[in-house]
């Protein structure tokens, strides 16, 4: 393969990385907006002196599901490859060997 090709085909692929780190950033941020919206609807469901419980568990699983990723969401999501291709296995789990320059690792 020629060095013109072999350029051009890394610049299409860096692209194609780019868009789709942008959307899985978009996506995040829609499902961050929707969770309070979703605990509003589920407080005017509730009488009213149970609604600051229902918004504070909406809130809570915010949280939660943060804490989770952190610990194996992102391994098992852009980890090597395990079971064919179809989960990664625990290699960051609690985030190791991720920085600021390898926060999508090359096997993803």
């Amino acid at each position: 393969m020629s060095p013109h090709v072999h350029e051009t085909l890394t610049q299409k692929l860096t692209v194609f990385q780019e868009a789709d780190t942008g959307w899985v950033l978009v996506a995040a941020a829609l499902v961050l907006l929707m969770t309070p919206g979703v605990a509003f609807f589920y407080g005017g469901l509730v009488h009213s002196r149970n609604t600051l419980s229902i918004l504070i568990q909406c809130f809570l699983t915010i949280c939660i599901v943060t804490v989770t990723w952190m610990l194996v969401g992102y391994s098992l999501a852009f980890g090597p490859s395990t079971m064919g291709g179809l989960v990664g296995d625990l290699h960051y789990a609690l985030l190791l060997g991720v920085d600021h320059v390898n926060a999508v690792p090359d096997e993803a």
